[in-house]
């Protein structure tokens, strides 16, 4: 896509000029910045808070919009659309896990059901873990029991795998350290169908107690 915005804009720029795109942002107006070392592209910082963004050029432009962040509200109850997800903790002993002490390696067993009649394709799943916890890298790995994944995509805060998926669970494990004490959210393990979006679910959120280590 980028290579093709470049060709499209190189060929163009004779018929159209140079950009002149403005932002009109509430009362203000706000002139298009150059680009920068983290953008191909000429960029803009808008604040969440803004109700309405006006653009305006004097020719044909194409332009993203990315948000990026948290949720501040988790939804607490689950919702399926062809995709069921649910994370629980285990130790050593198999004992799923409510309370955690601080150092200790849990076992995290994300289940993956499809819903449907047929296999689910090209499917993105994104678990963010809760703050306090780290990701034990030596435990992720591509085949997770008798399922490939295509890649993952292991991040300081979350775990990012892309898959295809059949009808019927699949248990993808790996795990965790708890690395700080105290009450955490457990946010929503989001997946979906990266071409199609009307297949999609996210679990529930939760909590989780890491006590003190002595």
């Amino acid at each position: 896509t980028t290579l093709a915005l470049s060709t499209y804009s190189s060929r163009n720029r004779q018929s159209y000029g140079e950009d002149k795109v403005s932002f009109a942002v509430s009362d203000q107006e706000y002139q298009l910045l150059t680009k920068s070392e983290d953008s191909s592209f000429p960029v803009v910082n808008v604040s969440l808070n803004e109700q309405s963004i006006n653009l305006k050029a004097p020719h044909p432009f194409f332009y993203q919009t990315v948000q990026v962040g948290f949720e501040r509200v988790f939804n607490e109850e689950r919702d399926s659309q062809g995709i069921e997800l649910v994370k629980e903790y285990y130790d050593e002993n198999g004992k799923q896990l409510t309370t955690v002490k601080q150092g200790q390696e849990v076992t995290v067993k994300l289940k993956v059901r499809v819903t449907g009649s047929d296999r689910v394709n090209s499917v993105a799943v994104v678990d963010l873990q809760p703050g306090g916890f780290e990701l034990v890298r030596s435990s992720v790995n591509r085949q997770f029991s008798a399922w490939d994944s295509e890649y993952i995509d292991v991040r300081e805060d979350r775990l990012v795998i892309y898959g295809d998926f059949d009808q019927g669970i699949t248990e993808l494990t790996y795990k965790v350290k708890a690395t700080a004490s105290g009450q955490f959210v457990m946010p929503p393990v989001f997946a979906e169908a990266m071409y199609d979006p009307k297949t999609y679910g996210y679990s529930a959120a939760g909590s989780l107690t890491v006590t003190p280590s002595e």
